[in-house]
């Protein structure tokens, strides 16, 4: 009940400040800032399974329908417009042509809506500062919000939540190991999440006085820390590999800091030896593969059946309580046995469920952009604040290799806007440099 009466919430504020003004500024900031809650469900899942952000998302279409279809011929962006009608039909008739049609329809919401939600990114924040002045400044108090609710969750416990129930991977009853899931109701899920967003902490503002630059490079660390309290070592892993994408297009100078630190961590590691969240789970690291190969090795010869459109959007569990009755989980309290909803990697959710034309193009859609700015730093010509922005994406790119995390709203909106930003030119966003 206590997710309902959030979404309500939001979705009244939204309303009286499209209102008071109606603009795309008012929805991008307003998702920005209500970015902890827009996940909350207004309806539940037998009248439709609706959440906040489609609520906002749908009614800011309407509104500024016709801002959303002009396009500018000035500004090349048919290749992307292309990408996702295509990516749309494609999960459509995949969907259609799949034999579960009707099942998890609501499942298909977040597909359309959150590029709805970024194509009002894109113009918001092109040709403008609206980046460094507005954006970051209100998913940067958006975040810090995140923290302080898990610091309590640390302090009173898992309880501490308003899910009505965990994932089972949050508690270990043999160990007593906890991973911290924050506002999320999946460890993982915080941790994706988590690791995503601290890189955000690292842009510096240069209007900014040195003391306000220095908080702002602590919440970086604070980040880090929740990242190790998550318990999920594949966002840790990816945090680690954003760091060293950033020590690479980097100079000498932070090389050699980056060096020392990573001296003084390993000695720090092996005198302290912790044993919580992350570090807790090091010995079962051989035993979770092994369980995650056999799903992913299921997983490859569903594909092999389906190819082309996969077995149809949001169908995993609907096939496998059909055809593969022996994937599931068994829960130790009550027996209960729970079928996997997705094959513990987001990449093969995407292949089994919409087939190998939908996964080309979402790893265009994130390709393109990427590889585009790693042509920019090969010519020194990056801005720092990018290289940042895709130190965030690689750490979620290793992240979701182990859990298809799209099914929360929050960690879609923060893919999406670090897509958006890497997609727009520098010089149509720039403004402000990072140290």
């Amino acid at each position: 009940m206590f997710q309902y009466v959030i979404a309500l919430i939001v979705i009244i504020v939204f309303i009286l400040l499209i209102i008071k003004k109606p603009t795309i500024e008012t929805y991008v900031l307003f998702v920005c800032y209500s970015l902890p809650f827009i996940n909350t469900k207004i309806l539940p899942l037998d009248f439709g399974f609706v959440k906040a952000f489609d609520v906002v998302t749908v009614m800011s279409f309407f509104i500024f329908m016709k801002k959303f279809l002009t396009f500018d011929k000035k500004i090349n962006t048919w290749i992307y417009l292309t990408l996702v009608i295509l990516f749309w039909v494609i999960t459509l008739i995949s969907k259609i042509n799949s034999e579960f049609p009707t099942s998890n329809l609501y499942l298909l919401y977040p597909v359309f809506n959150i590029f709805i939600f970024a194509r009002f990114l894109y113009i918001y924040l092109w040709g403008n500062n609206n980046l460094f002045l507005n954006l970051l400044p209100a998913i940067r108090k958006a975040l810090v919000f995140v923290l302080i609710f898990m610091l309590f969750q640390i302090i009173f416990g898992l309880n501490f939540t308003f899910y009505t129930a965990l994932g089972q991977n949050t508690f270990d009853e043999a160990t007593g190991l906890i991973r911290y899931p924050g506002m999320f109701s999946e460890s993982q899920y915080n941790g994706q999440f988590l690791a995503l967003s601290s890189f955000l902490f690292m842009i510096m503002d240069k209007s900014k006085n040195k003391n306000q630059n220095y908080l702002i490079y602590f919440g970086f660390v604070l980040f880090l820390i929740a990242i190790v309290l998550a318990g999920s070592r594949s966002a840790l892993g990816g945090f680690v590999l954003g760091c060293i994408f950033l020590v690479s297009i980097s100079s000498i100078r932070i090389k050699l800091y980056t060096i020392l630190s990573f001296v003084f961590g390993t000695f720090a590691f092996y005198l302290y030896k912790p044993d919580s969240g992350i570090f807790g789970r090091a010995e079962n690291l051989g035993d979770d593969l092994s369980f995650r190969q056999s799903i992913w090795t299921e997983t490859s010869f569903i594909i092999d059946k389906y190819p082309m459109l996969g077995i149809g959007f949001g169908n995993f569990e609907s096939y496998l309580m059909k055809y593969h009755q022996d994937m599931y989980l068994q829960i130790e309290s009550d027996g209960e046995l729970i079928y996997f909803t997705q094959p513990e990697n987001g990449y093969l959710k995407i292949l089994v469920e919409q087939g190998y034309l939908a996964f080309i193009i979402f790893i265009l859609l994130l390709a393109i952009p990427f590889f585009q700015n790693i042509y920019l730093a090969v010519l020194g010509k990056l801005p720092r604040y990018k290289g940042f922005v895709m130190a965030g994406l690689i750490s979620w790119i290793v992240a979701f290799n182990t859990v298809y995390s799209f099914l929360d709203y929050r960690l879609l909106v923060m893919v999406a806007s670090f897509t958006v930003i890497l997609i727009i030119p520098p010089h149509k966003s720039s403004g402000v440099k990072s140290k």
